[in-house]
């Protein structure tokens, strides 16, 4: 009988030992193989373990729409106005409270703490001024040097006509449809 391991060290120490001379050895139940020499068949067949740990975060991508708000789980969360019509990221680590929206190139742009759904929608106070004066920019008028002017119709003259195209009367509208009213009914 052993004496407990005074160490971790000790306690790994034994267990290779015990690997080694009673578990790798012993054919296995199911293949008929020791594990030590399936092992050796199978190495060139495994591949190493990724470098970065698997994220296990739920994640979904939302399109920002006109109002800086992307909703999860029947809530609206805020972010910056910059990132309207974009692609971005929502994700919620497990067992996390906190919401994290984040934009191409894993940048990080909002954070959020969750809210139950059907609440009114959470808005970050930068957000909303930024949305806010964005919204009141798009409803002034431009300045009288900037406005837009009709463009002339076209003259008869500006007109290219080639062959078969032909250049037609207008059409006298008050003649046709009667709208004198001198007519007969």
């Amino acid at each position: 009988m052993l004496d407990p391991p005074s160490s971790i060290g000790e306690l790994n120490t034994r267990a290779a030992r015990w690997l080694a001379t009673v578990v790798d050895p012993r054919p296995h139940r199911v293949t008929g193989q020791p594990p030590a020499a399936r092992l050796l068949r199978e190495r060139p067949l495994l591949a190493p373990l990724p470098r970065v740990r698997y994220d296990t975060a739920r994640r979904e991508p939302r399109v920002v729409p006109r109002v800086p708000l992307v909703e999860f789980d029947g809530t609206c969360y805020s972010v910056p106005p910059e990132h309207i019509r974009q692609v971005v990221e929502v994700r919620l680590p497990i067992g996390a409270t906190t919401l994290e929206v984040w934009a191409a190139g894993g940048r990080i742009i909002a954070r959020h703490q969750l809210a139950p759904a059907g609440n009114r929608p959470v808005w970050d106070p930068a957000h909303k001024q930024a949305a806010e004066q964005l919204a009141l920019r798009r409803h002034q008028r431009p300045p009288r040097h900037l406005e837009l002017v009709d463009p002339p119709p076209p003259c008869l003259a500006d007109l290219d006509l080639g062959p078969g195209d032909y250049q037609v009367a207008t059409p006298d509208l008050k003649a046709r449809y009667d709208l004198d009213g001198g007519g007969s009914a």
